[in-house]
C-alpha cells in the first residue's frame, strides 16, 4: 500500500470486530457489488469527477439528490438515508485514528501534566454514544488496535474524571485559587487561555461538538481552555508551520506502522508535536532497525508506553465507517480483514449495467491546497493524487497485510557487507508495459530519479530513514534497479514504496524554478 500518511477531516473509521455495531437498515447491496471479484486493471469509468463541497449538509443533500455517487454517512445522519431505495451502505473498518494533537512547544501545552489532565477530560464513551451513535471504539493506544500484535493494549490510561484531571495538576505543582477560579503553573504564573482547534461546525460538526464537550469539562475545574474554529486548510498550514495550538483530526495510518518512527522520534518528519525524549528515541531506533519482526513489535510496545506517558497526541477513538453508494454503482473493493477501500476501487468502480465508460462523481470536503506529491498532506489532496501517481506495490485486497506487485513485478532483499558492517541491497524488477500520461515509457530511471530526489530534498512526504541511509543505486537495465543501504531494517522495503514521479517532468529544473521551486510547484496548474 502507498507509504503516504494523511491528516484527514472526513474519514472512514475503524472498530474492532468484537465491538457490537448497531444494525444499518438501507437498500440491499446490489448483486453485482455483492459478487464483485476485484480486477487489477482499469479504470472502467471514463471520468472521475470531484466536486468541492465544504459543507457536510450540502454534501449529504447532493448525495441524496443523485448529484454525487458516494458519501461518507455520519452516524447521526444514517436515519436520513436508510429508507432511500436508491442508496446502499457499506460499513467497514480502516486503520484511521481520531486524536487530539498537541504542540508540545507552546505554553501551557508544553507541560506534560497539562496534557495528561486534558486526557482525563476526554469522555470517550460519551463521544461514541452521543456523537457517533455507538459506531466507535474508545482507545488510548498510540498505535490503533487494528494493527494487532503491533498495538500495546497495556499503555498508561487516563480514565475520564474531572477530579483526576484536577489532581494530576496539583500533583505536578500547579496551584488552584478556588475563589478566583484560576490556575497557576509551578512557577506561579497564571495560566492563560489555551485552545483546541477544529474546523468550523458547518465543515465538521462532530469535531466541533467533541471539542466543545472537552472544553466544558475543563471549565468545570477552572482550566481556561477554549475552542478555536479554524478553516481546515488554514489549520493544515499551521500544522506544517508548527504554529498550531492543539487540534482534533484523524491520522490516516498505512497498513504497516512504520509511521511511528517518524511520528515520535526527535526530528521525525511527522513529529509535528515537537516531542523529544532520549528514552523514546532509543526504543524507536531499536523498533526500526531490527530485522526481526518480533523484536520490532516488542520495541514498539515500549515506545507506546512512553508516548502514552508524554502524550504528544491523545488517542480518542476508532470508529466504523459508513459509506453510502447509489444503487447503480458497483466495483467497490474492500480490504480483508480490515482497512477500508483498497486502491483498486479507483480502477474497478463502475455504473450498473454499464461495465465500461460513464462518470463517477465524488465530493471533496476541502479544496486541495496543492497537488504536489511531495508536499500534499490532506486526505482530499491525496484522493486526487492517488489518481495520478502510483507505487511499486500495493496492499493485497484479500489479505491487507500482504503485498501485491504493482509498478514492480517482484523484488528481492539481500544482506550485504558495507565496509565491515551489515547493509542491504533491495532490487526491484519493474513492469514493462507502463507509460506516463503523455505516452512516455515508465522505466527504472524514473524510480532512480524519484529516490534521489527524495534523498536530496528531504520532503515531508516520502522522506524516511531508508533514503537517509541509501548510499548508492544501480540502474541495471531499463526495468531493473538496485538500491544499496548502509544499514539493515525490516521497514526499508516499505520506506521505498513511494509514489514514483516522471523524470522527464520533475527533472526539468528550469520548469520547477519558473514556478517557485519544487515545494511550490503544482503540476496541475502548469
Amino acid at each position: 500500500m502507498r507509504k503516504i500518511y494523511s491528516i484527514l477531516i472526513i474519514l472512514v473509521l475503524l472498530a474492532p470486530s468484537l465491538l457490537l455495531i448497531p444494525k444499518i437498515d438501507a437498500a440491499p447491496v446490489p448483486t453485482e457489488q455483492e459478487n464483485w471479484q476485484w480486477e487489477p486493471y482499469g479504470p472502467r469509468v471514463d471520468e472521475y469527477l470531484y466536486l468541492i463541497i465544504t459543507d457536510y449538509d450540502a454534501e449529504l443533500m447532493a448525495f441524496k439528490a443523485g448529484d454525487i455517487d458516494t458519501a461518507y454517512i455520519q452516524a447521526t445522519r444514517l436515519e436520513e438515508v436508510k429508507d432511500d431505495p436508491n442508496i446502499y451502505i457499506l460499513s467497514y473498518q480502516t486503520f484511521n485514528l481520531q486524536f487530539l494533537g498537541i504542540n508540545c512547544k507552546q505554553y501551557p501545552w508544553n507541560y506534560t501534566a497539562i496534557r495528561q489532565a486534558v486526557a482525563h477530560l476526554i469522555d470517550r464513551e460519551w463521544i461514541i454514544r452521543e456523537v457517533f451513535q455507538g459506531f466507535g471504539y474508545p482507545t488510548e493506544s498510540p498505535i490503533p488496535p487494528a494493527f494487532g500484535a503491533w498495538s500495546n493494549p497495556n499503555v498508561p490510561s487516563y480514565p475520564y474524571s474531572k477530579e483526576l484531571a484536577k489532581q494530576k495538576l496539583l500533583d505536578a505543582g500547579f496551584t488552584y485559587d478556588e475563589q478566583a477560579n484560576k490556575w497557576y503553573d509551578p512557577n506561579g504564573n497564571e495560566l492563560p487561555t489555551f485552545y483546541i482547534q477544529v474546523p468550523p461546525a458547518e465543515q465538521a460538526p462532530w469535531l466541533f461538538q467533541e471539542a466543545q464537550h472537552i472544553v466544558k469539562d475543563a471549565k468545570d475545574i477552572g482550566l481556561p481552555l477554549e475552542v478555536e474554529a479554524i478553516e481546515f486548510q488554514a489549520l493544515v498550514s499551521q500544522i506544517f508551520a508548527g504554529t498550531f495550538k492543539s487540534f482534533i483530526l484523524y491520522l490516516g495510518w498505512s497498513r504497516v506502522p512504520t509511521l511511528a518512527y517518524e511520528l515520535f522520534r526527535t526530528g521525525g518528519s511527522w513529529n509535528f508535536w515537537g516531542i523529544s525524549d532520549p528514552e523514546l528515541d532509543e526504543y524507536l531506533e531499536k523498533f526500526y532497525y531490527t530485522t526481526n519482526i518480533t523484536e520490532a513489535q516488542y520495541w514498539l510496545w515500549k515506545a507506546q508506553e512512553k508516548v502514552a506517558e508524554l502524550l504528544p497526541y491523545i488517542p480518542i477513538y476508532m470508529g466504523r465507517g459508513n459509506v453510502g453508494f447509489r444503487t447503480d454503482i458497483a466495483g467497490v473493493v474492500l480490504n480483508k480483514p480490515v482497512g477500508g477501500q483498497n486502491y483498486l476501487t479507483l480502477l474497478d468502480i463502475h455504473r450498473i449495467p454499464q461495465p465500461l465508460g460513464g462518470r463517477f462523481r465524488e465530493a471533496l470536503g476541502s479544496d486541495p491546497r496543492i497537488l504536489n506529491p511531495f508536499v500534499a498532506l490532506t486526505g482530499d489532496e491525496w484522493q486526487v493524487l492517488d489518481m495520478v501517481y502510483e507505487t511499486l506495490f500495493i496492499a493485497n485486497p484479500d489479505e491487507v497485510s500482504a503485498d501485491y506487485p504493482w509498478l514492480a513485478e517482484k523484488w528481492t532483499m539481500e544482506e550485504i557487507d558495507v565496509d565491515g558492517s551489515k547493509g542491504m541491497r533491495i532490487t526491484f524488477y519493474l513492469v514493462r508495459n507502463a507509460t506516463w500520461h503523455d505516452g512516455v515509457p515508465f522505466t527504472a530511471y524514473d524510480v532512480n530519479f524519484t529516490f534521489w530526489f527524495i534523498k536530496e530534498n528531504k520532503p515531508r512526504q516520502g522522506y524516511a530513514k531508508a533514503f537517509e541511509s541509501m548510499y548508492k543505486t544501480e540502474v541495471i537495465d531499463d526495468y531493473t534497479i538496485a538500491v544499496y543501504i548502509n544499514s539493515t531494517s525490516w521497514a526499508y522495503l516499505y520506506d521505498l514504496n513511494v509514489p514514483i514521479v516522471p523524470k522527464h517532468i520533475w527533472g526539468n529544473t528550469t520548469l520547477l524554478e519558473e514556478h517557485g521551486g519544487w515545494e511550490s510547484w503544482d503540476p496541475s496548474k502548469v
